[in-house]
């Protein structure tokens, strides 16, 4: 994937709601594991190209973590479970639509840096 931009990374690893109609789909198609190697490799590309852009090096599968009480942060739970355990079809909707906001937002900020340089 090298060479691409925040945007290629950004359309490579959108959040579908064809994918995400259902969570029972997003087991069965392992496509939760799909997204978090997806947002390894954005994650590896913004190090590797943004840095010094980057309020927040962690990987956007491992943030959850830092929100986790810090006992909890040493052995934490898994991201499929922390995000989608017990959710209904329409909450996973909503947080992969959050994560994907999130993702966006990141991506502009570091445009702005970049433009004000």
């Amino acid at each position: 994937m090298k060479g691409k931009t925040i945007k290629e990374y950004i359309k490579h690893i959108e959040i579908k709601k064809d994918f995400s109609q259902s969570y029972i789909y997003i087991l069965k198609k392992n496509t939760v594991h799909e997204l978090i190697e997806n947002l390894n490799e954005y994650s590896a590309f913004l190090k590797k190209n943004y840095t010094p852009y980057l309020k927040d090096t962690t990987s956007w599968s491992k943030r959850y973590i830092k929100v986790l009480p810090q006992a909890n942060q040493k052995n934490p739970t898994d991201f499929t479970t922390f995000y989608f355990r017990a959710t209904s079809p329409e909450e996973a909707i909503v947080i992969l639509n959050t994560l994907q906001l999130g993702i966006l937002q990141e991506a502009l900020e570091i445009q702005r840096k970049i433009l004000k340089e």
